[in-house]
């Protein structure tokens, strides 16, 4: 079973913000090992807004579109992000089985920052704790993302039904289609 750990960068901060960057890298659930990394940068629906990032409008004009671009990351049975209360909305197509590893990873192994990924890189000495390069460096988040899920896997005795449940943070997507695994005693 894979865990397709996705990235997005936007032009801003707003909920309708051009996604102008997704990033994933995938975790095989058994071997818990970070593989195929995917990165795309995405043509803007509307005028870009240069507030969060160095791309230009020129980098962009060759660059698929949202739905283009978000095709190339369809087709895992899980997916992961960790500022996922911030991306989902931009990631409905694909499902309901989503888990946000900066709620899993607070609850589960009490990192004391959640947001800012970086902090929680650095704290727990994970792939992505440097500070180098452009702070919005997607793919880097999303090996990141891949990096803490399986910190979370290893240090976790609930079923992955339950990280997905414990998940969902609001009516967003409230139900799981994954198979409840043996051991659900959370």
């Amino acid at each position: 079973m894979i865990a397709r750990c996705i990235a997005i960068q936007t032009d801003g901060l707003e909920e309708n913000s051009n996604v102008i960057e997704i990033a994933s890298c995938d975790l095989d659930l058994k071997s818990l090992t970070p593989e195929d990394p995917i990165h795309t940068l995405v043509k803007p629906k509307g005028k870009l807004d240069t507030y969060c990032t160095n791309l230009t409008e020129a980098d962009l004009s060759a660059a698929p579109s949202l739905d283009e671009a978000l095709s190339k990351f369809s087709g895992a049975e899980i997916y992961a992000a960790h500022n996922f209360l911030y991306v989902r909305h931009y990631l409905k197509e694909f499902g309901t089985d989503w888990i946000n590893t900066e709620y899993c990873g607070r609850k589960i192994l009490g990192t004391k920052t959640t947001h800012d990924w970086r902090s929680v890189a650095r704290e727990l000495k994970l792939e992505g704790a440097s500070d180098e390069g452009n702070y919005f460096d997607t793919q880097r988040l999303a090996s990141f993302t891949a990096s803490y899920l399986r910190t979370i896997v290893l240090n976790n005795a609930y079923p992955l039904k339950r990280l997905i449940e414990m998940s969902i943070t609001n009516e967003e997507f409230p139900t799981s289609s994954v198979e409840p695994e043996s051991d659900d005693n959370f």
